[in-house]
Order: structure tokens, then sequence, then C-alpha cells
């Protein structure tokens, strides 16, 4: 019922009452140029949010006409033999005890897209076909008046996570939490190479039913956790005292997005100070996540007190207002988060949202960060070559803050290096 009724809510969105909304799930990509072997397939958000299909060449109509709506969704034919090479008959399957969400399941070859139009909306044109997934040219048809990306509008009802979403993104942000906190469990025992942590990452989600990554993770020793998306992962952490590991699975479509700072040996000791100072920032931010807040609002608040921060530890000889002007984009370059769900950077096409009032519902991240990076700072400073982020993940309501990722360990004597 889930699905008609997201169905139902976009076609009451729309401005026309007569109009087909096309989305595609994407099409199988392949490894390097064969035709052979398929790589991962991950279907179009939008497409698994309005029908919860995952398989590749599918399409999802909704028409609408005035108080009528009809749904279809078209799946590609495979032979036999295709079957064989395929998991495809598995989802059709699943399919025919799906029936009830939809007005007609066609396979592609006995589908008579025409036919079914006019049925429905006999010889009037359709105002508008509105589209995601496909190009805004196809198809070609005379009596469609314009063509529209549905993308926006999905995305606006998608801010807000329904009371499933919720459900779903506790689960997978808190099982990736798990996940963290064996790292932090282990982090002396870990052999010290990026590569064995991925490797330790991986095996500790499959621990937790987890495989499908979120995005790639981020496994960064010492000074290349100033790189802000560093996915090499391949380097000794001989000589290193800390690693920066950003990483969330993907459960059921939703995907976690969780950073965490772990501290190994002795030496690290050095760095407790800084990395309380920024984790008393992060709380401080979260405290601020509540409706009618906004990203944009959030990330004013988080700069000033970086800035402050900076003053504090005297990195420089100008004032806070000096180096909010002058300084702060060589300290701290990026946002402070994003809205979170079927993508981990959900919407990231559509900057304005960051100005768009937090309601309950919502999820976001708030992962503030301090880099020294040697690039920018040519100079000698004292902790040249440090980069450090702690994120967690944010479901706002009427009252407090929830923050999902809560079982991921970020204090210092769960972190720190003992």
């Amino acid at each position: 019922m889930i699905y008609q009724t997201r169905q139902k809510f976009l076609l009451s969105q729309v401005r026309s009452d007569d109009c087909i909304i096309c989305i595609h799930a994407g099409d199988q990509p392949n490894y390097q140029k064969s035709h052979i072997y398929p790589a991962h397939f991950r279907v179009n958000s939008n497409f698994y949010y309005l029908c919860g299909g995952r398989e590749s060449g599918h399409t999802l109509l909704l028409l609408k006409r005035e108080d009528k709506t009809m749904s279809i969704l078209l799946y590609q034919h495979q032979s036999v033999l295709q079957q064989r090479w395929g998991d495809q008959q598995i989802f059709i399957d699943c399919l025919k005890s799906q029936t009830h969400h939809y007005d007609f399941i066609e396979k592609y070859e006995k589908f008579d897209f025409k036919k079914i139009i006019s049925t429905f909306f006999g010889s009037q044109a359709i105002s508008v076909f509105y589209y995601d997934g496909i190009s805004a040219v196809c198809p070609q048809w005379d009596w469609i008046a314009s063509r529209e990306a549905i993308g926006p509008l999905i995305a606006q009802q998608r801010l807000i996570k329904d009371s499933d979403e919720i459900q779903l993104m506790r689960e997978s942000v808190y099982r990736s939490s798990l996940v963290h906190r064996d790292l932090s469990v282990h982090r002396f025992t870990i052999p010290k190479e990026e590569l064995r942590w991925q490797a330790a990452w991986l095996f500790y989600g499959a621990r937790h039913g987890l495989f499908l990554q979120g995005y790639q993770p981020i496994i960064a020793g010492g000074p290349r956790a100033c790189c802000l998306h560093y996915n090499k992962n391949n380097h000794s952490l001989r000589g290193d005292d800390r690693v920066l590991v950003d990483a969330g699975f993907e459960y059921q479509g939703y995907c976690a997005d969780i950073t965490r700072m772990y501290f190994l040996g002795p030496h690290a000791n050095r760095w407790k100070e800084i990395y309380e100072s920024l984790l008393a920032i992060q709380k401080k931010i979260i405290s601020q996540v509540r409706p009618g807040m906004t990203i944009a609002l959030l990330q004013e608040s988080t700069k000033i007190l970086i800035a402050q921060m900076i003053v504090d530890y005297r990195w420089t000889n100008g004032s806070v207002e000096k180096v909010l002007e002058q300084e702060i984009l060589d300290y701290y370059p990026h946002q402070i988060g994003h809205h979170l769900g079927l993508d981990v950077h959900d919407f990231a096409a559509y900057r304005e949202l960051y100005h768009v009032p937090l309601e309950p519902g919502m999820v976001v991240t708030i992962e503030p960060g301090l880099y020294i990076d040697p690039k920018i700072f040519k100079t000698e400073h004292p902790c040249l070559g440090l980069g450090m982020r702690i994120e967690d993940n944010i479901l706002v309501t009427d009252k407090a803050p929830e923050i999902l990722s809560a079982a991921a360990p970020k204090e210092w004597i769960d972190i720190g290096s003992g």
C-alpha cells in the first residue's frame, strides 16, 4: 500500500489534470566494454521510492486525467537463455505477488503504449509528459504538448520521510553504527594498512547483514584525511597515529553516512584536546537541528565556532571576524551537512534545499571538519597535516533531534589512543 500512497500523492501534486509521468529504473551497466559480465546496478532512487523495484530496464507509468488515475509497470522481456545468465525471473515472480500495486504489469514486447494511452485519454491531447531517468525528447509524440522533468517534485516529496522510511533509516544507520563500533573495539589489532581497514569494514558489515556500500568508503590515514574525498585506501598506516573512516552501508535502499576518527598509539594523545574541541562544536550544532532551522544557517554557526577555535589555538594573528573573511575556507572548506535517504547526498542537484526550513521527518548529516592541508598551508603550522571530521545522521523531530548514529562511538575514551 505504501507505494500506491506515494504514487497517488505525486499525481495529486502535478499541475496538469491530463498527464503522463514516466520514470525509468535505469539500464544495466557492464564491466569495462564487456556485454557479458554485468556490473553492480543501482536503481534510480525515484523509481525505487515509487514502486519498490530494483531491476534495470523497467519503467513506471503514472497516468492522470481529471479525477482518474492509472499505474502501469513495464518490465523487459527476457528469453529463457537470458534468464539463465541473470536473476530477473526472481523479480518477475515477486511482481506476480504484487499485482494489486498496479493497474497493469506488462512486458515490453506485448505493450502497446499508444493503445492504452488512447483508451485512457481518448482523442484528447496530453498536456504534459513528465519524465525521470530518460531523455526529455523520448518519446516524440506530437500529441504531447510539453515535457518537464519530474525530479524536483519528487525531491520535495522525498524530503520528508514517511513512517516506513524512518524505520528503514533507523535500521540502516544503526547497523552501520555497529560496524563503526566494531572498528573502535578492534582499532589496535587491525593491521596498519588502509586496505586492511577497508577489509575490516566489509567483514564487520557482513556480520551485521550488510553488503552494499552507500558510497565509496574513505579510509584516510594521517595527512590523507585532508583530501575530502580520498578513496585510494591503499596507503600504509605505519607512521600515522590516526585514521579517518567516512563510510556507511546501504540497507534496503537507504544509506548511512557516518564519519569517525580513530587514534592509534600513544603519540596520538597530542590530538585529544583539538579533537574534543571539534566534537564540542559538532554537539552544539546538532542541538540546533530543529524545525524551522536551515542547513545554511547551521553552516554559518559552524563557521563562527570553528573560527573561534582557530583564534583560541592562536593559529592566526587576526580576530574571529578576520578569520571568517579570509581564512575559514582554508580550514573548513565544505558544508556542515546534507539531506540523507535513498541517496547518500539526497537531492544534491538542488542546492536551494540548503535554504529550505527543516521539518520533522527530514534526515540530515552534521559533519564539521578541520583540515590543515600541507597543500594549502605552505608555511610552518603546529598541526600541519591534521585532518579531522566527525559526522552523524540526524532525524529532525518536533522535540530534540534524534541522533540515528548514536551507537557509533565518538568519545575519546572509545576512539582515542588509550
